[in-house]
């Protein structure tokens, strides 16, 4: 079940991903923030070359050519060492080739650069997830939380986390909280 749960979010980051474009030109001034930021905001010094590089990076992992992607945002973090976006999508790909520690490291990296870049933090905990560490999973969850209490889905994986370690009161309020959240206008 953890495994499915898992996968299910590593699709989904990718689904947001692609989105993430087409949501913020939709934002207006007057709009709810999105549920869960994917890129950090826009910064005015950000190096163009090292965009595009994280921009090519991305569409390679949309088409699970992750050593390209790789490539190409090893490119970014080359000419930007403190892009914080392409320590995190980089981490994405190891993820998708099964690089956990790598991903762990690079999600890290993102994390230092900007501690609150949500996406980074749900990346990492699901990574530790995956090598089992579920106490590092649930406080990567729980920062989360504190960062954005209306993200849904850090209550919804930190509820599979405590499941996994048997606190089933825990994963239920979190359950709980999820459907709260999801059932708001």
């Amino acid at each position: 079940m953890i495994k499915n749960l898992i996968a299910l979010l590593f699709i989904l980051t990718l689904f947001i991903q692609v989105n993430q474009a087409q949501d913020d030109k939709k934002q207006t001034s007057g709009d709810k923030p999105p549920v869960l930021s994917v890129s950090p905001p826009k910064k005015d010094n950000e190096n163009a070359e090292a965009v595009k590089f994280r921009d090519l990076g991305v569409e390679y992992s949309l088409k699970f050519d992750y050593l390209n992607a790789i490539i190409n945002l090893n490119k970014a973090i080359e000419i930007d060492p403190k892009f914080a976006d392409a320590y995190n999508r980089r981490g994405a790909a190891y993820s998708g080739i099964e690089k956990h520690d790598l991903a762990i490291a690079d999600f890290t990296k993102a994390l230092e650069l900007d501690p609150k870049f949500e996406i980074a933090l749900l990346n990492r905990g699901v990574e530790y997830m995956l090598k089992e560490d579920y106490k590092s999973a649930i406080k990567d969850f729980t920062k989360g939380i504190e960062i954005n209490r209306e993200n849904f889905f850090f209550y919804s994986v930190r509820a599979s986390a405590y499941e996994a370690i048997g606190q089933k009161e825990l994963a239920a309020e979190d359950s709980k909280k999820m459907r709260e959240i999801l059932s708001k206008p």
